[in-house]
């Protein structure tokens, strides 16, 4: 009989996990609650606005719209005016080449593959997170606790403080599961992401040189410290016993974790591959946007510190799923490589869309289509239950 978990958190970024109440508890939300969840999503909505407008100004407007062919659509619609046959809301192109750029094609095929990248990703965190659960003991198939896993990284993508770490752990709940093997689950998943962090850091630190790497990472390194300060000010404190209790809780999971060497190899294996997939597809969406007049190709290694840098900026999501931490934490790493300002920030744009489009279709075929039998009000509750312990937020 597989022994139940102690590990009784429930991770939240920028709050803090809980003890296992009642199953009711979790499905029901107060009013206030959810209003005051709506308040500060609205402030992270405005962060994350503020970011995203501010690389894209950053690097030229009209470089963005040309780099991403968004000019030649505004054109052919009427939005901006090329020649004087035709109306447009903006009167005139800065510069004729940025036309020539728009006109560009663009190789689908590697835009194609870019996808098939997160997907990839994807897969490979469905595998771990059920490989985890099996060590854990809970009864689910595959299919079960991928869905459950999406569901949080759909949360995750799109909110802010890690909300989704609450929608993993609620679909989990709502399967049957124990919270205390759920809460367990997504720990570990947290440690094997800065696990990746790590490794690839220093891969690119032995390929690149101390000089390169320091620069790529210098401003990923600077967001990071901000934002997790940031964090820690809104964070509730815990008394000093609750939370040796939530460490020695911790040390305990992974302790028995590193009980069963096959599987601790198997998950960090699975980490890596989604990881590199994860470096793969934004320089394949480069590539397949990179033509005559616009040239995004880059170094592979400059990418792969982009996505280095782009997890270090966002691991404390202050704004709407970290949206604007991670493209500045990219655009930064890849710029300090040697590459233009608006080539980087193209690509950081570009692997947004293409990253968040895919992530629309997974969730939509594999997650929606099947269905959870949690709800966003039980997640909720979930994430604002009162009896809470400080622990570290998972990406």
């Amino acid at each position: 009989m597989v022994e139940k978990s102690k590990f009784r958190s429930v991770p939240k970024g920028g709050r803090n996990g809980m003890k296992t109440p009642p199953k009711t508890q979790s499905h029901s939300v107060e009013g206030p609650v959810t209003r005051n969840l709506l308040g500060s999503w609205l402030l992270s909505a405005l962060v994350s606005i503020v970011l995203v407008v501010s690389l894209i100004w950053a690097a030229g407007v009209w470089e963005i719209l040309a780099n991403t062919r968004l000019l030649n659509f505004l054109i052919s619609f009427g939005i901006v005016q090329y020649h004087d046959v035709q109306h447009g809301l903006v009167e005139g192109v800065a510069d004729h080449r940025y036309y020539l750029m728009s006109e560009d094609p663009i190789d689908w095929r590697l835009v194609g593959l870019c996808a098939c990248m997160y997907f990839g990703f994807w897969i490979f965190k469905a595998i771990q997170c059920h490989s985890l659960a099996r060590h854990f003991g809970l009864k689910g198939s595959f299919g079960d606790h991928g869905r459950a896993w999406m569901y949080g990284e759909w949360h995750n993508r799109f909110l802010p403080l890690q909300f989704g770490n609450a929608a993993t752990a609620a679909a989990f709940e709502s399967q049957g599961e124990s919270l205390a093997n759920a809460s367990a689950i997504i720990y570990i998943q947290d440690v094997y992401i800065i696990f990746e962090i790590i490794f690839f850091a220093l891969l690119g630190l032995v390929l690149t040189g101390w000089t390169i790497w320091f620069n790529q990472l210098f401003w990923p390194c600077v967001m990071f410290v901000a934002f997790f300060l940031i964090t820690r000010s809104l964070r509730r404190k815990p008394d000093p016993e609750h939370r040796a209790q939530v460490r020695a809780a911790k040390w305990q999971v992974l302790r028995r974790l590193a009980n069963d060497p096959l599987l601790l190899v198997k998950c960090a294996v699975l980490s890596l591959l989604a990881f590199f997939a994860d470096d793969v597809a934004p320089y394949a969406v480069s590539m397949g946007f990179t033509s005559d007049n616009v040239l995004l190709n880059t170094n592979f290694l400059f990418i792969q510190a982009g996505v280095v840098g782009g997890y270090i900026a966002r691991r404390f999501p202050i704004a709407m799923g970290g949206i604007g931490q991670y493209m500045w934490g990219f655009a930064l790493a890849v710029y300090m490589s040697g590459v233009a300002m608006p080539a980087a920030a193209t690509i950081a744009l570009l692997d947004f869309a293409v990253r968040y489009s895919a992530l629309l279709f997974v969730f939509v075929v594999f997650v929606m289509w099947k269905g959870v039998k949690t709800s966003f009000p039980a997640v909720a509750g979930l994430y604002n239950r009162a009896e809470l312990a400080q622990k570290p937020a998972a990406t």
